[in-house]
């Protein structure tokens, strides 16, 4: 099978060609947090893209799965990936920030090692509060800034960093940023991911449900240009 990391934008979603135990244990570890996040995912279901596609082996019930991805090298990856596994994704071109999906028309969102990456998290959770159904969830695998003197580490190497990664930061508050926007946060796990890159942790793993429409709502449907 073809290896599917070479265009992640996050650090933590990478394989290095060659890895000893430590990073054999890394891996191990993101495929069990992986599989723990988009196993359980039901119904209709969009995953914003990470470069890899190493989440496709882990689902189990999706009624359909369309993965929004901006980078055509990764959405070659993608394809790749679901032929070998045999599995039926929609792989689009497509911004976080603005999916090509009716208001209300999915089950669920799915983000694995890709808020980290996106240009405006800000307008990408508004676009996942759009597309969510009432009852709809967005279930997450971010690593988020750190408290205290490693968060202010992170502060320090972010610009750096994200010009290295591909846009990836280190000190994204998302978890904040998605209470922030009105998701209620049913779920989150934080961990700190094994022996790699200590500046990116900890990781959370979580559940948030769809915010309710309210102000924020007709504010995000001026702002994209639907004043009806």
């Amino acid at each position: 099978m073809a290896r599917t990391d070479r265009v992640a934008r996050c650090p933590l979603a990478r394989s290095p060609r060659r890895g000893g135990p430590a990073c054999r244990a890394h891996e191990d570890w993101l495929s069990q947090r992986r599989a723990e996040v988009v196993g359980p995912v039901r119904g209709r279901v969009v995953e914003l893209g990470d470069g890899t596609g190493a989440n496709l082996p882990h689902y189990r019930g999706p009624r359909w799965l369309l993965v929004a991805e901006p980078d055509a090298g990764a959405r070659t990856v993608i394809d790749r990936q679901a032929a070998d596994l045999g599995f039926p994704a929609t792989v689009v071109a497509a911004d976080p920030e603005r999916l090509p999906l009716p208001d209300g028309g999915v089950d669920v969102v799915v983000s694995v090692l890709a808020l980290c990456a996106v240009a405006d998290l800000d307008a990408t959770l508004a676009e996942i509060g759009r597309v969510l159904a009432p009852w709809g969830r967005l279930v997450f695998l971010e690593h988020v800034r750190s408290a205290g003197f490693p968060g202010r580490c992170q502060d320090l190497v972010a610009p750096l960093w994200s010009r290295l990664a591909r846009g990836c930061r280190p000190d994204r508050r998302t978890v904040a940023a998605m209470s922030a926007a009105g998701f209620r946060i049913t779920e989150a796990e934080f961990r700190a991911p094994p022996g790699r890159l200590p500046l990116a942790g900890p990781v959370v793993r979580g559940v948030a449900a769809r915010p309710e429409r309210g102000a924020w709502w007709r504010e995000t449907r001026w702002l994209r240009g639907e004043r009806t």
